[in-house]
């Protein structure tokens, strides 16, 4: 892998980082405390899951290009499994 992929792909997990510490502030806003009160962060974070999905989106496109020659070369030697 030449050294521009991988730091595109360090780019790419660094961003993977800001949506998991989004979902996790996301969950913060639902704790409460025992005096009854949640935490007072801003209102984009009560929208968790545009960073689920986003962490999820990036993953995949990760694996997929860290792992597209493995999956190439399988295709070509391995029998197509039906389910």
């Amino acid at each position: 892998m030449a050294s521009n992929n991988v730091a595109s792909l360090n780019t790419l997990t660094s961003l993977r980082f800001v949506f998991a510490v989004f979902v996790f502030l996301s969950h913060l806003t639902l704790v409460q405390f025992p005096e009854g009160k949640g935490l007072n962060l801003p209102a984009v974070f009560s929208e968790g899951f545009i960073g689920v999905s986003f962490f999820f989106i990036l993953s995949g496109f990760i694996l997929t290009h860290v792992y597209k020659e493995q999956f190439s070369n399988s295709a070509k030697t391995k029998s197509v499994i039906f389910f």
